[in-house]
């Protein structure tokens, strides 16, 4: 078995920030791209667990492509591939907000 990776990191050491990023194209088993990203996301945020401490929400970013998430603020942002742009936007205010 393989170990779980986001496809992309993005760390800044300061301040600290860190960005997991997963892209999810093809909907699996009636699940949509979105869904598997955020299970996967999840999975690596409880992995890191306490590590995570000092780095400001949010923490990771999925675009599910042809999903119908629209991003919103939370340890998780949701978007889909016409939304990239608006989901980075939304990342580096909360990241300047929370500073």
């Amino acid at each position: 078995s393989s170990s779980l990776r986001p496809d992309f990191l993005l760390t800044c050491a300061s301040p600290p920030r860190l960005l997991m990023i997963e892209v999810k194209q093809t909907a699996v088993e009636n699940a949509g791209p979105e869904r598997r990203g955020v299970l996967e996301a999840m999975a690596y945020l409880h992995d890191l667990g306490a590590q995570l401490d000092g780095y400001p929400v949010p923490r990771a970013l999925v675009i599910g492509w042809d999903a119908s998430a629209s991003p919103g603020i939370s340890p998780i942002i949701v978007a889909n591939q016409d939304r990239i742009a608006a989901a980075i936007d939304l990342v580096l205010t909360s990241w300047q907000e929370g500073a």
